[in-house]
C-alpha cells in the first residue's frame, strides 16, 4: 500500500514549489506517487517533459505560469496532465492511456495548445470550473468521451473550449457539454 501523500504533504514523486524554471528537461518513470510530477506556485519554460507508467496522475501543475515545449505521456492510471488555478502555454502535447482524462484543465486555469494528440484514453479533454482551453490543432481517437465542459464545483460554473482545428477520431461520443458550458470546436 502506497500512501498519496508523503509526511510534508506533497503529492508529487517530483514536486517543484515556488521555483522559477528556465529551459529543463525531466523524465519521470514508474511513478507511484499521487502525481509524478508536481509544480505549485512555479513560472518558467520546460523543454520537455517525459512521463511513463505513472500509478496516479502523470502532471499536476497549480497555480503556476508555465511554457511547455513538448509533453510526452504515457500510460497514466488517472490523468495524464492535470492544470488548476494557473496560465499554462503548451507548444506539443503526446498523450498516450489515460484511465481517466489526457488533458484536465480546471479551476479558472488558462491553457493555449498549439498541437495535441491524445489516444486511449477515457476521455481526451476536459474543461472545467470557469476553464478556458485554446487547442489549435488536436487529434483525439480512441476515446470514450473526445472533449467535455462542464462544472464541477458548485462555487465555479462551467467551462469553455475553443479549438480551432480537431479531429476526433473512433470516440464513442465527440462532445459532452452542459448548460453552464461553452464549446466552439471546428470539428474536422
Amino acid at each position: 500500500f502506497h500512501k498519496k501523500v508523503d509526511e510534508n504533504g506533497y503529492t508529487g514523486c517530483l514536486s517543484f514549489f515556488d521555483i522559477k524554471i528556465v529551459n529543463t528537461s525531466i523524465e519521470v518513470f514508474n511513478s507511484d506517487c499521487e502525481d509524478a510530477v508536481n509544480f505549485v506556485r512555479s513560472s518558467g519554460s520546460i523543454k520537455a517533459l517525459l512521463i511513463r507508467n505513472s500509478l496516479y496522475d502523470g502532471l499536476d501543475a497549480d497555480f503556476s505560469s508555465l511554457k511547455f515545449d513538448l509533453i510526452d505521456v504515457k500510460t497514466a492510471k488517472n490523468d495524464c496532465i492535470d492544470f488548476s488555478f494557473g496560465n499554462y502555454f503548451l507548444n506539443q502535447v503526446i498523450i498516450e492511456s489515460c484511465g481517466d482524462k489526457g488533458v484536465s484543465i480546471g479551476e479558472t486555469s488558462k491553457v493555449k495548445i498549439e498541437n495535441l494528440s491524445v489516444s486511449n484514453s477515457n476521455i481526451g479533454l476536459a474543461s472545467k470550473d470557469f476553464a478556458e482551453a485554446m487547442i489549435n490543432i488536436g487529434f483525439i481517437n480512441t476515446t470514450k468521451n473526445c472533449v467535455e465542459a462542464y462544472n464541477k464545483k458548485q462555487e465555479f460554473s462551467g467551462g469553455f473550449i475553443l479549438a480551432n482545428k480537431l479531429h476526433c477520431i473512433d470516440s464513442h461520443k465527440n462532445l459532452s457539454v452542459d448548460d453552464k458550458s461553452l464549446l466552439k470546436v471546428n470539428f474536422l
